[in-house]
């Protein structure tokens, strides 16, 4: 009986056994199985371009690459040369990038301020956009204009990328389509282009994005508005005078003689191959185009009823002619509801001056350390001596400083007298060499 028992109670602990081991096989095999289905609400590139919304948040990620040039840690040009300095040792506020350029720190191996991988981002995902809006079996509920429009910015945008990447690198590799994601490394590897070729395929895209007044006249082609009319909803895209501009502003930089026929400094400007690189030669059509480009973007802007600014007194105070000048430079920046005209493309929607104000702005006493008034930026004295005279010229070039002996004496105490009133206080004591200066250097 005793060993019947046993026997049973083998047979039930085998048997259980083979339950467990096989309920963990079906579990393992289920698992596998349910590793190899997709989830579901996982975005894809066909899902961006379902429908309008689904396509407008791949237009507005095509925008996002523009760089922010109101920021000192962009922009190499605000910190990145001597118009304005700040104090050592460093501090969060002015250790960064464009400084340290300034500092002479910039090297081959970890180039500072590269943006080269942000653009040629930018750059494939404008032409994602453009190979599936341009399919007109994609995003069904676009309108024929509205689809013109928005591949035209893109157009536009793509331009540009390519011309920030040739600002700072001078011949590049130009993308006209993305390679496949499964490019072989050898398939990578392409040659940077001569910069005439490069810039030559840029004014091409502009050319498509301008448009003409006949594709205005008959609805087809691609073409830009002339002016924003939903400021509200679309301040900052792109229209017809800004693509109109940039073309203009990139032929007359090519037609210079840093880009035109500039032999002594890129003679030797070669790819691998022997290919040269650089444009040597001195091309005066390249002027005639230039000039031709700027006469289209004024056209452009007039249409787009753009202008200069020019203060305008709308009270009984009577001003002189230099005072209004004061305030039209003044008010150019500050004056937001008249000086709309002159701004032809505004990052406005995402500049931030706030640095600005916190790093320049003097702490003239104890109170205002509490507003956090850094004054951590300064502009230096080479960039003061280098600002233009009252006539307009190099303080020293100018003959009334140098017949004075101004020049000599910039560093000694004078005091402000009644022609410059407007400027210095009568009486006022300064440096010599805050006197007799073009108005914007006050």
């Amino acid at each position: 009986m005793k060993n019947r028992m046993i026997y049973q109670m083998k047979n039930k602990v085998r048997n259980l056994t083979y339950f467990l081991l096989l309920i963990g096989g079906t579990a393992l095999t289920q698992s596998c199985s349910y590793l190899d289905v997709v989830p579901d609400k996982i975005g894809t590139i066909d899902n961006s371009f379902t429908n309008r919304n689904e396509a407008e948040k791949y237009l507005n990620t095509c925008y996002s690459y523009i760089p922010g040039n109101d920021s000192p840690y962009n922009n190499v040009a605000l910190m990145g040369a001597d118009e304005l300095w700040s104090y050592y040792p460093l501090t969060p506020y002015n250790d960064f990038g464009p400084w340290k350029i300034a500092l002479g720190r910039q090297n081959v191996n970890d180039p500072l301020c590269n943006m080269w991988y942000v653009y040629y981002r930018g750059i494939r995902d404008c032409n994602i956009f453009l190979e599936n809006v341009s399919d007109m079996s994609k995003v069904g509920d676009l309108t024929p204009s509205m689809r013109k429009r928005w591949l035209a910015e893109v157009k536009f945008l793509k331009a540009y990328y390519h011309w920030m990447l040739v600002q700072k690198y001078g011949p590049i590799v130009v993308v006209r389509d993305n390679l496949p994601i499964t490019s072989q490394p050898e398939e990578v590897r392409l040659p940077r282009e001569p910069l005439d070729d490069c810039i030559e395929y840029i004014i091409s895209l502009l050319d498509e994005c301008i448009g003409s007044d006949l594709d205005e006249e008959e609805d087809s082609g691609i073409h830009l508005p002339d002016k924003i009319e939903m400021a509200m909803t679309e301040y900052g895209r792109i229209t017809r005078p800004i693509a109109a501009a940039l073309k203009a502003k990139i032929l007359v930089h090519m037609a210079s003689p840093f880009f035109n026929g500039n032999n002594n400094n890129y003679a030797g400007f070669k790819d691998k191959d022997g290919k040269a690189l650089w444009p040597t030669t001195y091309d005066p059509a390249k002027w005639t185009r230039a000039a031709q480009a700027c006469k289209e973007a004024i056209k452009y802007c007039d249409k787009g009823n753009h202008e200069l600014y020019h203060y305008t007194n709308l009270g009984t105070l009577k001003i002189s002619e230099d005072t209004r000048k004061i305030l039209t430079f003044s008010q150019l920046i500050t004056d937001h509801a008249n000086n709309q005209g002159e701004y032809i493309w505004s990052n406005r929607i995402n500049l931030s001056t706030k640095d600005y104000q916190f790093n320049m702005m003097p702490a003239l006493n104890a109170y205002c350390r509490t507003a956090r008034l850094n004054s951590h930026w300064n502009p230096t004295l080479e960039f003061v001596e280098n600002f233009y005279s009252s006539n307009g010229v190099p303080i020293e070039e100018d003959k009334t400083w140098n017949e004075n002996g101004w020049y000599k004496s910039r560093y000694e105490v004078t005091r402000g007298d009644a022609v410059q009133e407007k400027y210095i206080e009568k009486n006022y004591p300064t440096a010599r060499l805050n006197t007799y200066r073009e108005p914007r250097f006050y």
